[in-house]
């Protein structure tokens, strides 16, 4: 498996800024240097998952590009209950602020520094230098030398990603063996087209276009990405229809957001011009979905809500549905949870009207996150139980795990401990049962926490298994979720014994399994 440049160096780079958080007392200022935004998020979900299990508050920051001038106050205002602050999107700012910008950071440094608080800040490698030599007073103030993570995970090949890690939420589709055998011809087809020489726009709109669509649709989005870099110019300089809404599901899919946003626009205006009411409520709901991921909850609301009047429009109920489902979403991030349920219950009528089974189980699933963070445990039980129901009715094992495995993190939070650990039994036969590895992982390593909690030596053997797991399959991001309770076993056993005695668990759960179906 091709693993990231210096794998190692990534892992001390996580855990020196754990260490940064968990012991800078006061001011700190670290920077952090990486080009791909993708691992930059995953980075900062374990961060948060880390900080949350050490009873740290940190919090992410994003300092939207028209209030470049006003950085300070919003890390102050950012600063209240905190521990500690990410800065994502320095990057941005100097794109859009330049030079003036760098010089004004640099000036407002004892502003910073007043803000008594370890802060990270994200830069390219590009812009680390640009700080180094146009903000030299605030860069010289930083805790220790620049922390860089460089490379990306990927797996051997696409196919493999597709077949070991990711096929099984496609499984049940009508079209998953056509999306494998379309993305094996294909990858044919490019190599072949590379090695007879191919002019390279010719290689872009004829055959890796239609590649990277395949990627994202099953979220290949490393192999997409690479792949667009390679003939990005083609694409972004293109007025084609497909080729700018094909710009835009890469830079979104790869969190480079403002750029995902430009080109939706484009989109937009094109949808405009050539009167495509449908088209037009579509990219509505994707400019939605990026303010949403942006926090920017009333802008994501306002295009929102103008793809709901597209679809009222032109009648289409389908949509419509799915467009009460964002709208409710977005209520339910602001805390307006009436609101949301209003949305939601929209969207469930909608969706039991034109038969839209699949989406009404999403629909019961957001409904049961709603209750789930308000703490209601039994009303989001109810509706993550009706979710299951319909996943039963369609068919979905897959889905199966993925319920249980939720219905017994529902009970392990209230506390009923032998209710999770058999819904999570569940989960674990239904995973072994369609293969379903990554998944599998997950649900050991909840049952084996609770197993620890209630002092039964046997959870080690399944935190064990979740360890090979996730070694085995190269899930570097869930491994550091997952760090605070299999560290202590690398500890006490060494890494080798503990990959040792997971693969044996997993060996034997799974030969027991077939023989107990034969």
């Amino acid at each position: 498996m091709n693993r990231p440049a210096a794998q190692s160096d990534y892992f001390a780079g996580i855990n020196k800024i754990v260490r940064f958080f968990k012991l800078t007392k006061g001011c700190g200022l670290l920077f952090c240097a990486c080009t791909d935004q993708r691992m930059v998020r995953e980075i900062n979900r374990t961060l948060l998952k880390r900080a949350q299990n050490n009873q740290i508050n940190i919090r992410e920051v994003y300092v939207p590009s028209e209030k470049s001038g006003e950085i300070i106050a919003v890390l102050r205002e950012a600063t209240h209950g905190s521990d500690g602050l990410i800065v994502n999107n320095l990057d941005e700012l100097v794109l859009t602020g330049g030079k003036e910008f760098v010089h004004q950071i640099n000036f407002a440094r004892e502003l910073i520094i007043d803000l008594n608080l370890p802060l990270l800040f994200w830069l390219t490698p590009e812009n680390i230098s640009v700080f180094a030599n146009s903000a030299p007073d605030l860069f010289s103030r930083r805790d220790r030398g620049v922390i860089e993570f460089a490379g990306t995970f990927t797996g051997d090949t696409a196919l493999r990603r597709f077949d070991e890690t990711l096929a099984l939420v496609y499984a049940q589709t009508d079209d998953f063996k056509s999306l494998r055998l379309k993305i094996e011809l294909l990858e044919k087809q490019y190599q072949e087209a590379k090695a007879k020489g191919y002019p390279a726009k010719r290689i872009a709109l004829e055959i890796a276009a239609d590649l990277i669509d395949a990627y994202l649709k099953v979220h290949l989005r490393q192999e997409a990405s690479e792949l667009f870099e390679q003939y990005r110019t083609h694409y972004e300089e293109s007025s084609e229809p497909r080729l700018v809404w094909l710009t835009a599901r890469v830079f979104d899919e790869t969190g480079s957001w403002n750029k995902a946003l430009e080109y939706y626009h484009k989109a937009e205006q094109i949808k405009i011009e050539v009167g495509d009411r449908a088209g037009l409520g579509r990219a509505y709901n994707n400019i939605g979905i990026i303010y949403s991921k942006k926090g920017e909850w009333d802008k994501a609301l306002e295009v929102y809500q103008k793809a709901e009047q597209i679809y009222i429009e032109i009648g289409h109920r389908a949509w419509l549905g799915r467009a009460y489902n964002n709208i409710g979403i977005i209520y339910s991030k602001k805390g307006e949870w009436d609101k949301a349920l209003q949305f939601y219950q929209k969207a469930e009528q909608i969706k039991i009207e034109v038969g839209d089974r699949t989406r009404l189980g999403g629909t019961y699933n957001n409904i049961g996150t709603l209750y789930y963070n308000k703490g209601e445990w039994n009303k989001a039980l109810e509706f993550y139980q009706k979710a299951e129901q319909i996943g039963i009715e369609v068919g979905d094992r897959a889905g199966f795990g993925v319920t249980y495995n939720a219905i017994g993190l529902i009970y392990k939070y209230k506390g009923e401990w032998d209710k999770a650990l058999e819904f999570y039994q569940k989960s674990e036969q239904i995973r072994i049962e369609v293969g379903d590895r990554a998944g599998l992982a997950y649900t050991w390593f909840n049952s084996g926490t609770i197993m620890q909690k209630q002092n039964n030596t046997g959870g080690d053997a399944y935190i064990c298994a979740a360890a090979y797991l996730a070694e085995s399959l190269g899930m570097t991001y869930e491994q550091y979720e997952m760090a605070w309770a299999i560290d202590p076993l690398v500890e006490k056993l060494g890494r080798k014994k503990v990959m040792k005695i997971g693969k044996k668990f997993y060996e034997e759960r799974v030969a027991n399994y077939q023989t107990e179906s034969d």
